[in-house]
């Protein structure tokens, strides 16, 4: 909706949706040796799932080129049951949805339709936020896994883009990124398997603090053909795989380390063999 008419500034958009889930699981077998039909009973389950989501964005024209924006949202994502969940002396255990209310304030621009760059600054509040811990599956094996519901986190962080035509046949683009993570309650199991709250000790898996790319982009006619050579690199600092020290004693060790990954291409269009015919050469982590 645009108060001022269909070209004014100032607009509002507005979207709701409502969602069930209904998730039903049996695990028949844990080994060589199938269930019984009483063994059955505690490992057969059904849960439903449903949650309201949506969200209110609001823009505003300052320019022709220029559009601020302001967005409050809310995610859901359904609960349901891990298939890898070791159940020789536990009954099936469902784990609940999760949530998301995400806050987000940012500018799009474009200058002399040559160059482009985006920004934002975000905030997320995940409740009931879905993380998958070690277990140790049996004494003297390897471990096992579980998803469990974790309390409440925080997430806050920037983001950037752009892209940049220097010339009719080269143009630059990229992007950085940065997240810090919060753990504000998140209950976890410690080596005696008692739950405690861990936020102080947690960290959150698969997250890199930073994250950041840049690419080149070439194109040329060659002949009848059109040539397109890229170059890009793209860079992600060390994260966190098993964020619990009391349950992965080994947890600084199996970290990800940072790492920076150059992968190009050279690609040539309209070759001449037959409709939209082309050819790409690509290399990766080079």
């Amino acid at each position: 909706y645009r108060p001022g008419g269909a070209d004014a500034p100032l607009g509002i958009t507005l979207g709701l949706r409502y969602s069930w889930d209904k998730k039903n699981f049996q695990v028949t077998q844990n080994g060589a040796v199938a269930y019984t039909a009483a063994q059955l009973a505690t490992r057969t389950s059904s849960k439903s799932f449903n949650a309201p989501t949506g969200h209110l964005t609001i823009d505003y024209k300052a320019a022709e080129d220029i559009n601020l924006y302001a967005r409050i949202a809310r995610g859901y994502r359904s609960g349901g049951y891990n298939a890898r969940q070791d159940t020789t002396n536990l009954p099936l255990t469902p784990f609940e949805d999760e949530t998301i209310w995400s806050y987000e304030v940012g500018a799009k621009t474009e200058f002399n339709n040559r160059v482009r760059l985006n920004v934002a600054a975000f905030y997320n509040v995940y409740n009931d936020q879905l993380v998958t811990i070690p277990v140790q599956a049996a004494v003297g094996s390897s471990f096992g896994n579980i998803t469990v519901n974790a309390g409440k986190t925080e997430y806050y962080g920037a983001e950037a883009e752009g892209s940049w035509i220097v010339t009719d046949h080269f143009s630059i683009d990229g992007s950085l990124g940065y997240v810090k993570k919060k753990p504000v309650d998140f209950p976890a199991g410690d080596s005696n398997n008692d739950i405690r709250n861990v936020a102080s000790i947690q960290e959150l898996g698969y997250s890199p603090d930073w994250s950041a790319n840049i690419a080149g982009t070439f194109k040329y006619p060659v002949g009848s053909a059109d040539m397109t050579a890229r170059v890009g690199y793209n860079y992600t600092s060390s994260f966190w795989m098993f964020g619990n020290p009391l349950t992965a004693p080994f947890s600084k060790e199996t970290k990800g380390d940072a790492r920076g990954l150059l992968d190009a291409q050279l690609r040539f269009d309209n070759l001449g063999l037959g409709k939209n015919t082309s050819i790409t050469f690509w290399g990766k982590n080079l």
